[in-house]
């Protein structure tokens, strides 16, 4: 169903669902540690081993542990909108011009547009952690929504080793 989603996306001309989109940024976090970790090995090896006389550094690149940091967002029901990072960011959407003005020709477009407009909404809402969550809902049982985060945040939590480490001088 995800291959058949994202082919009408493309098709449509919109961008690729969140899930794919999640699974994509956690292969970059996973990349992207890895290039850290390799860099940071050619760097001990260029200012500390060459200079202590070592000439050949041999290491065995790791397998990253990638976990989900769990984050959520809250919607105030007394307001009708969620907590936004910046105050000042207002936008105020809804999915009736779909309803109202049906066209095959523009549909594109205005799922397009629409599509926009979720995803500037989704970046702009306020992350809170598990923690603050359960404080907030402590204090206002009944104002606020709460829901996962749509777009993720990947974290590395620990490498697995596969060979050890061997330096020749």
């Amino acid at each position: 169903m995800e291959e058949f989603q994202t082919g009408l996306n493309a098709a449509l001309g919109l961008s690729v669902g969140y899930s794919v989109r999640n699974k994509l940024l956690k292969q970059q976090t996973e990349n992207a540690v890895k290039a850290y970790r390799i860099q940071s090995e050619k760097d001990l090896f260029t200012n500390v081993l060459k200079s202590a006389g070592y000439n050949l550094n041999i290491f065995v690149t790791e397998e990253e542990k990638i976990v989900e940091l769990p984050r959520y967002h809250l919607f105030d029901k007394q307001t009708n909108f969620y907590l936004l990072k910046n105050k000042n960011f207002t936008i105020q959407y809804d999915y009736e011009y779909l309803k109202n003005d049906l066209n095959i020709l523009t549909l594109s477009f205005d799922l397009w547009k629409q599509q926009q407009l979720d995803e500037a909404i989704e970046v702009a809402k306020r992350e809170f952690t598990a923690e603050e969550v359960r404080k907030i809902i402590a204090q206002y049982p009944e104002r606020y929504l709460v829901e996962p985060e749509k777009i993720k945040t990947y974290i590395p939590i620990n490498t697995q080793a596969k060979n050890e480490v061997i330096m020749f001088k």
